[in-house]
């Protein structure tokens, strides 16, 4: 659920908990009590919502670490004789590494791994790189 329609759910109950406290025959001290209530247990819900937000968004990964980290892998790869990074696909997601696309050799597949785990802040390498037959002609 999106910020807005969050707030504008929240104002509904809100409101709703308003119009319940004025059909009722009470004082107007005792209304104004109930509404002050409801305003706190909306604001301690909101709360709660945003702190879980925040929470999933540290949990579910750090999407410019990631980014950061792939950056670093290309520039690494690119850097090793005889392995191409326009032919290696990298993708870092929760700092694992995936590699795919096609490759020389056998050795350059594993260059490519050690290179990716010894990157800081990698957590495993899922190496999926395909080596290309060769061709004899």
């Amino acid at each position: 659920m999106n910020a807005l329609n969050l707030r504008l759910t929240l104002l509904g109950a809100l409101f709703a908990c308003t119009l319940v406290a004025c059909n009722q025959p009470i004082s107007t001290q005792h209304a104004t009590r109930k509404i002050s209530g409801s305003v706190e247990r909306v604001g301690d819900l909101l709360y709660q919502t945003i702190e879980a937000k925040r929470m999933q968004t540290l949990l579910s990964g750090d999407i410019v670490g990631d980014a950061a980290t792939t950056q670093k892998i290309q520039s690494a790869i690119s850097l090793e004789l005889g392995l191409q990074v326009m032919e290696i696909h990298i993708e870092t997601v929760d700092q694992t590494v995936m590699l795919t696309g096609t490759i020389d050799s056998n050795a350059s597949r594993d260059k490519a791994s050690q290179i990716a785990s010894a990157v800081a802040g990698v957590k495993m390498v899922e190496n999926r790189l395909k080596v290309k037959p060769l061709i004899w002609g």
